[in-house]
């Protein structure tokens, strides 16, 4: 079953069906593309894990807020239950004004939702 897309999009891609489509464009073999997303991914991921922001050229920024440590009170305990979070990293994406200006200008059709 497909899944349901979020917003203003009239359909979602998943990580394989990403890397068809990329081979397509590319005119490169599956296995390659595979491999080259793969790894962009994974360095994205490692510089955000170094707490270093990656900005991609027109299309935006990954990088990563703190939440600061809180104390949650639990009422209906007995005893009301101090329930301790510490700080924690959030990853952000910070889209480019290029990009949301290209997206602007997108005309998508309405498409009747199938019940």
């Amino acid at each position: 079953m497909r899944k349901k897309a979020r917003g203003g999009c009239v359909g979602r891609i998943g990580y394989k069906g990403l890397i068809t489509d990329v081979a397509q464009r590319t005119g490169y073999n599956q296995e390659t593309v595979s491999k080259i997303i793969r790894a962009t991914f994974d360095s994205i991921k490692q510089l955000m894990f170094d707490r270093i922001a990656v900005n991609i050229a027109n299309f935006g920024v990954f990088y990563l807020t703190k939440n600061k440590s809180t104390v949650y009170y639990v009422p209906y305990h007995d005893t009301m239950l101090k329930v301790f979070r510490p700080m924690r990293y959030i990853p952000r994406f910070m889209y480019a004004r290029n990009f949301r200006k290209q997206i602007a200008k997108v005309i998508i059709p309405e498409i009747p939702e199938s019940e």
